[in-house]
């Protein structure tokens, strides 16, 4: 049992989702960001479909599954592009800000953990290509439970490994999830858009930055 844990979701909150389809622009031309935005839409919808339906496949067979459609919904095919953003999703970037954070929350006897829709193997290897792999005292997915965020089932699967001091997303839906389960939850709200989750505001907290949630336990 980890104690002190801060859990993170992964995929918006620590590392760029925005990052696999931008960053082949300059090869491919806007369509690539295009198509990657609709990626991260699709993806998050097969999720709940899958749980809807009581079935499982794994996260990277739902986004290659979902860069097939919004490529035929652009009317493109690239097998070179494929390849790319498949592999851009391998080796995801973490947000510049993520490894001094959690530093910091270590250096305050916080123990950060995952949380994640995603697959272990390639959540290990995003995490070591942006050298953060260390930093984190575990790693908790949904192949374990085979069933998607936010089913109340996969929050009771971490609250079984780890006692946590609260849980961290940038997704409303996520966050929803965590705090309806009855996680101390923050939402990370980079953007400063309007909340279109179901919780209501009392049951989370709002912080623009990962640097205010430190300041959060720094002073709690």
């Amino acid at each position: 049992m980890i104690t002190n844990a801060v859990l993170f979701d992964a995929y918006g909150t620590l590392l760029d989702v925005s990052g696999p389809g931008r960053r082949l622009t300059e090869k491919y031309g806007p369509v690539a960001d295009r198509v990657g935005l609709r990626v991260r839409a699709l993806q998050i919808a097969y999720t709940w479909h899958m749980s809807l339906m009581g079935k499982y496949q794994g996260f990277f067979t739902l986004t290659r599954h979902a860069l097939d459609v919004a490529m035929r919904e652009e009317n493109w095919r690239d097998t070179a592009f494929v390849d790319d953003f498949m592999d851009g999703y391998e080796k995801i970037e973490a947000f510049p800000e993520v490894g001094e954070v959690l530093r910091q929350l270590r250096a305050l006897g916080l123990q950060p953990v995952i949380l994640s829709n995603g697959e272990k193997k390639y959540l290990e290897r995003a995490f070591a290509h942006a050298q953060l792999l260390e930093l984190l005292a575990d790693i908790i997915t949904v192949e374990e439970v085979k069933i998607f965020k936010p089913s109340m089932a996969v929050y009771q699967h971490a609250k079984e490994q780890v006692l946590a001091r609260g849980f961290v997303s940038s997704n409303p839906w996520d966050v929803t999830g965590a705090a309806t389960f009855g996680f101390q939850t923050y939402w990370l709200n980079r953007a400063g858009g309007v909340f279109d989750g179901l919780a209501d505001a009392s049951q989370f907290q709002t912080v623009r930055s990962l640097q205010d949630l430190v300041f959060h336990y720094q002073n709690s």
